[in-house]
């Protein structure tokens, strides 16, 4: 398996968290598989630390698919400042590779 691990250096940082978009992240992280892009490591570019993030919803928001991702209640133990913060995702950009789109089949299958 890939390493599912996100710098915040690439990611938008606000009150509320974290945000950002499939363009500009590894390609390769998002295909638009829950089942299998659940979780995420972030990397805090300042401590370097990192915090383990499960998904808590996909829904559409604006006309765009959105993950949104929050800290696993250890990881909030550890890092207080975690507490009440998300990992945003939005997919501005989907890729339409075969092996992508494999991916997202996957999915489909597993439901049914």
């Amino acid at each position: 398996m890939k390493s599912r691990v996100i710098n915040t250096k690439h990611l938008i940082e606000s009150s509320e968290g974290y945000l950002g978009y499939t363009s500009k992240l590894k390609p390769s992280l998002f295909y638009g598989n829950p089942d299998l892009e659940g979780v995420a490591w972030l990397q805090d570019r300042h401590t370097n630390k990192m915090s383990y993030w499960k998904l808590l919803k996909d829904e559409e928001i604006d006309g765009l698919r959105t993950w949104i991702y929050v800290p696993t209640e250890k990881f909030v133990k550890k890092f207080p400042n975690l507490k009440g913060k998300t990992f945003t995702v939005k997919f501005d950009l989907v890729q339409e590779t075969r092996f992508a789109k494999k991916k997202r089949a996957q999915a489909g299958e597993r439901k049914k």
